[in-house]
């Protein structure tokens, strides 16, 4: 049983508020002490790994536990992995439960940032940032992730489209028009719309930006399962 757990934990990480340097000690949070100590059992002395928002990972020892908190002293702090390439999502507000989805799936496979905004045909438009960013982090500590994406919430598509990394656009479309181009460039930005997509005038103002349609399937896709398709198209084009 020892042996198990210990396998768990040298290939979980899990998620501390600020990394600091080698020697000194991180108190982690009620719910991911409650995951180290209750769920994977794991006994004092035993080395973990720790990352934070910030993208620093760091091995450490589980030394003492505090008021039901574990309490990790840092033993060394690892060398930060390159992220190959930036990759946005710019997604319309669909409800609730699937932008959730999409928030898990994006951060499993690898998206740099994740933009929401209150598209014209966005039903629930209420922010639930921190809900997101626990989801994002829970995410990465299961998928071995060694940093977060960077969630933002805007009130337009306009506003969401500003500001964003030279590269390639792709504007995801079950019905491009014939002088839209299906762009074989891979790219640093995807664009999809909410439930009902995007209006004719968000689609407009996305295409004025640099965005070019892409197609991903014969079928009309969910917002959810259009943000997955597309980006693991994307992460799979050749750079």
């Amino acid at each position: 049983m020892a042996g198990h757990v210990c396998d768990i934990e040298m290939t979980r990480r899990f998620r501390a508020d600020s990394i600091c340097g080698a020697g000194e000690q991180v108190e982690l949070t009620k719910e991911v002490s409650h995951h180290l100590l209750t769920v994977c059992l794991t006994p004092r002395g035993t080395k973990v790994r720790l990352f934070d928002a910030a993208g620093t990972e760091a091995m450490g020892t589980l030394s003492n536990v505090r008021d039901g908190l574990a309490i990790i002293t840092v033993d060394e702090i690892l060398e930060k992995p390159e992220v190959a390439h930036d990759l946005v999502l710019i997604q319309g507000m669909p409800r609730k439960p699937a932008l959730e989805r999409i928030v898990r799936m994006a951060t499993e496979l690898g998206v740099t940032e994740i933009r929401c905004f209150v598209a014209n045909r966005t039903v629930a438009n209420k922010a639930h940032l921190e809900r997101w960013q626990s989801i994002a982090a829970s995410s990465a500590a299961q998928c071995g992730r060694d940093d977060l994406p960077a969630i933002t919430t805007f009130k337009n598509l306009s506003e969401a489209l500003s500001g964003l990394p030279e590269g390639g656009k792709w504007l995801l479309s079950p019905t491009p028009n014939e002088d839209e181009v299906d762009t074989d460039t891979a790219p640093i930005a995807l664009l999809i719309g909410p439930e009902g997509g995007l209006t004719p005038q968000e689609a407009e103002l996305a295409e004025n930006a640099g965005f070019s349609a892409k197609k991903i399937s014969t079928n009309t896709l969910r917002s959810d399962t259009a943000a997955v398709a597309a980006i693991t198209l994307a992460i799979n084009y050749p750079r």
